[in-house]
């Protein structure tokens, strides 16, 4: 529910954020990181409360 709440307002909010979405769309989670060049195990269990902090919620 977090998850689903967080994407939403970034979605709504940021252009850039609602564009990179919308290009990743039916992707698997590992694809879409790994074509931006990122790990997706570094990401895969963080913390909530570490994503609320990073985007100042």
């Amino acid at each position: 529910m977090a998850q689903q709440l967080i994407f939403n307002k970034l979605y709504q909010a940021n252009p850039r954020f609602r564009q990179f979405a919308d290009s990743m769309r039916g992707r698997s989670p590992e694809d879409a990181f790994r074509e931006q060049g990122l790990d997706y195990a570094q990401f895969q269990n963080i913390n909530p409360n570490q994503v609320r902090n990073l985007l100042g919620f």
